[in-house]
């Protein structure tokens, strides 16, 4: 379950574009709103854990293969991301951000594709059409800078 993405780094991801100077409105606003709509899905992973009696490991990402998580998010990006402004900075976190949630979906079906538990299921469910929907928002915006 904790496959699904790693909470510390989208949130961090996510929170780049909101509420700074060097963003559009527009770009401000769905970063906001992909982290809205992310909430949920946060807690149910969380309460998912709780039910198992597993604590989010804050540390669980430190020894994982980056290059086979697809767009899994690491800090020397980040890093590029926080000097950036303007449209480079819009451009570079809206395709950063198409790619992490492409990620997310891959390990969603994975989880769809072998896994039994009906609630881990309706989340992973949830959350490929809920990528989707913000990868088609993602892209519509990226297309017009």
């Amino acid at each position: 379950m904790a496959g699904f993405s790693d909470l510390a780094i989208e949130t961090r991801y996510a929170e780049l574009g909101v509420e700074t100077e060097r963003a559009s409105a527009s770009t401000n606003d769905l970063a906001g709103e992909i982290r809205v709509a992310q909430a949920p899905e946060i807690t149910d992973m969380r309460a998912l854990l709780a039910e198992r009696g597993e604590k989010e490991d804050p540390h669980a990402m430190h020894n994982v293969d980056y290059d086979s998580m697809l767009g899994m998010v690491i800090d020397e990006e980040l890093n590029t991301h926080e000097a950036a402004k303007g449209v480079d900075f819009e451009q570079m976190w809206l395709q950063m951000m198409i790619e992490h949630h492409e990620g997310v979906i891959t390990m969603s079906e994975k989880v769809l594709a072998d896994g039994k538990h009906p609630r881990v299921r309706t989340l992973a469910e949830a959350i490929v059409a809920a990528q989707c929907d913000e990868i088609a928002n993602l892209t519509t915006l990226l297309g017009s800078l």
